[in-house]
């Protein structure tokens, strides 16, 4: 299993944020030969339900599919919206990360 975080205290969550850090997230992935043209991504996901819910968002989704070349299928699990064991890591790395940053003069 691999995980992939994005940190960001400023970032709005919307789904042209959301397009930005997934496009981050594979460009790295083909880079480093991790995933190929044709590949399938299973995402599942808690994000606010409303950056799912846009015409903005599935047309970002269709885009990112078609310049890739892959086959993206996005669940999404919104009634748990920051409840679950990823949501859990990604603030203690976030917290911790932060309180590193305040001893850096």
């Amino acid at each position: 299993m691999v995980m992939h975080s994005h940190f960001s205290d400023a970032s709005r969550e919307d789904a042209k944020t959301t397009h930005t850090h997934l496009k981050a997230l594979l460009d790295h992935l083909f880079q480093k030969h991790l995933m190929g043209q044709g590949w399938l991504i299973l995402d599942d996901t808690d994000g606010c339900a409303k950056q799912y819910r846009s015409a903005t968002a599935l047309y970002l989704l269709s885009l990112i599919a078609v310049t890739y070349r892959i086959v993206y299928d996005r669940a999404i699990g919104a009634p748990g919206h920051g409840k679950d064991e990823v949501d859990g890591l990604n603030a203690v790395d976030k917290r911790f990360i932060a309180e590193k940053m305040r001893l850096v003069t």
